[in-house]
């Protein structure tokens, strides 16, 4: 088959991209050719097909769009690509007109590219399967929260809401822009020429069924890594691990807290990552500055070997999201490198952790988090044996050949739907 694979980066940045960079080998080894349709960035892997690639409004050197300093034409164009990109409508069309494609496989596209690729997918006929990373198509702020609490206000109420909370940084023009193209999508009902919506947990599953869309177009598919690439290590260099974004969903202000109540024992503690919100990790390295937390090492952002290494020779792993992650690929990372995990008992994490995999603490709750760390701190067989079961249930539930042949099934029934 030839597949599109649509995805607003196309270098390696987070979890969607390293899933989209390990499904394209996979297709490709499966005899596929993909066809990448992204973003114009200077940080892209080269291919021959970015000159398909949106331009970017900002600038091929801007990732993040909090680091630019925009004109009014520029915000104004951000603000159009948020509702329906002309622009991407127009590149995809000429894609599938000048190459034969049999399917489009859709990631991450908000915001730069646009659901309006979907119309131009369906101009050709060309059936269409979208992966789910986040709940951007029925909230305002992608996470379904508010104040930090648990928010679906957009799906009983309406998108509006979004713009009456400012929950997009509290700030009224990012939300408005959000709770605009949802009414706009909505309207146009561009959803319903999706054949299939991808869920890498049930949780995310359950959650987008019972906010109205049709359960026969809904599949659970577990995330996947090459176990391969990810030799189990059941020994350890001594310190717990989080890894990953760096922000307050993620429940890194509770983890300090952990930390603090664990006390003045050998429980050293690296955190790994990229901050979204660089305020917020200064505030955070300053309260464990003042509060003289002791053995917390802030690493800052790593990546490829380095950050698997790390990885591998930690004792265990911690995950103390605030809200409903979806399915994380740290959590499938750890659970391939044979590592317990501790994390929230929220979404698509709580599906991730089996028994006997490590513990589910409740979300928030920095003393149970500290009580569950110091167990494994305290039981070398417990974290072996734990290790272990991660690695076994990695092994039955979240391979390159599991994944693929539920998601080679799905895009085939789409296809034949089409013919």
């Amino acid at each position: 088959m030839n597949i599109v694979i649509a995805n607003r980066r196309f270098f390696p940045y987070s979890g969607p991209e390293r899933y989209m960079f390990s499904i394209i080998n996979t297709l490709q080894q499966d005899g596929c050719t993909v066809i990448p349709f992204s973003v114009k960035r200077t940080q892209n892997i080269p291919t021959e097909y970015s000159r398909y690639f949106v331009n970017p409004p900002y600038g091929e050197n801007i990732v993040h769009y909090r680091d630019a300093n925009p004109s009014l034409r520029q915000k104004m164009r951000v603000f159009a690509n948020c509702i329906y990109s002309l622009e991407a409508k127009k590149n995809m069309l000429r894609l599938l007109s000048e190459n034969k494609v049999d399917l489009v496989y859709i990631l991450q596209i908000d915001n730069d590219i646009s659901p309006s690729i979907i119309h131009a997918c369906r101009k050709h006929s060309v059936p269409v399967v979208m992966r789910l990373s986040a709940f951007s198509l029925i909230c305002g702020s992608y996470y379904c929260m508010r104040d930090k609490e648990f928010c679906t206000l957009c799906v009983t109420k309406n998108p509006l809401q979004c713009t009456k909370y400012k929950c997009i940084r509290k700030d009224f023009l990012p939300s408005f822009a959000r709770s605009i193209s949802m009414v706009v999508h909505n309207f146009l009902r561009i959803y319903d020429y999706v054949d299939a919506f991808i869920c890498p947990s049930d949780f995310l599953r359950r959650t987008f069924i019972q906010a109205g869309f049709p359960e026969k177009k809904f599949y659970q598919v577990n995330s996947f890594v090459n176990p391969d690439d990810y030799q189990p290590n059941y020994t350890h260099s001594g310190y717990a691990l989080y890894f990953g974004r760096i922000s307050w969903e993620k429940g890194i202000d509770y983890l300090v807290r952990a930390q603090k109540m664990l006390g003045e024992g050998t429980y050293p503690l690296y955190i790994v990552g990229e901050a979204d919100d660089p305020a917020y990790l200064e505030n955070i390295k300053t309260i464990v500055e003042t509060e003289s937390i002791p053995n917390i090492t802030f690493l800052g952002y790593k990546s490829g070997n380095e950050l698997k290494e790390i990885v591998r020779n930690s004792r265990f792993i911690v995950a103390p999201s605030v809200y409903h992650d979806n399915s994380p690929m740290t959590v499938t990372e750890s659970l391939a490198f044979g590592k317990p995990v501790v994390g929230s008992d929220l979404g698509g994490i709580a599906d991730q952790i089996a028994e006997g995999c490590g513990f589910k603490v409740p979300s928030k709750d920095a003393k149970s988090l500290s009580e569950k760390m110091k167990v494994l701190w305290e039981n070398d067989a417990l974290v072996a044996e734990y290790g272990r079961n991660a690695r076994n249930h990695f092994e039955k539930h979240y391979s390159p050949q599991q994944h693929y042949s539920q998601l080679k099934h799905i895009f085939m029934k789409c296809v034949q739907k089409h013919q």
